[in-house]
């Protein structure tokens, strides 16, 4: 693949092949170095909690995310600059990283996360309940 970083952190990529969920969460997976969890809940045992440092980290990229477009409604009305985009576009990619280690933690993978989601939504669509609210609507 045919990707570029210039001297600013920015990335570029010149590859015509797209890079799919599976190997996004193959490659990315090398450089998932974050500490083994364990939590005791009510005073129990000690159980493994590998969901949690990487849940903690989604929050913290979601908020990152927000806080971008929240400083361009402060500052520009709500206009977005190229600058604003490569910003935005490198936290949508954090978000991404933290959902991957997530889905593993989970046992699944990114792309059996959205099929499942798309299914749902599919399904919301074709019995005519996608506004409203409730999970298992």
């Amino acid at each position: 693949m045919g990707v570029h970083s210039d001297s600013d952190g920015n990335v570029s990529t010149t590859d015509p092949h797209p890079l799919t969920y599976a190997e996004y969460q193959a490659r990315s997976a090398a450089t998932a170095v974050f500490p083994k969890i364990q939590i005791s809940l009510n005073g129990g045992p000690l159980i493994d909690a590998p969901w949690l440092y990487p849940l903690l980290g989604l929050l913290g990229e979601a908020g990152e995310l927000a806080e971008k477009f929240k400083k361009t409604v402060r500052d520009r009305d709500g206009r977005l600059t190229a600058e604003d985009q490569g910003l935005i576009q490198k936290e949508r990619g954090d978000v991404m990283w933290y959902l991957a280690r997530l889905a593993e933690a989970g046992g699944t993978t990114l792309i059996d996360d959205a099929a499942a989601n798309l299914a749902k939504l599919e399904s919301r669509q074709a019995r005519g309940v996608l506004k409203g609210s409730g999970d298992t609507r």
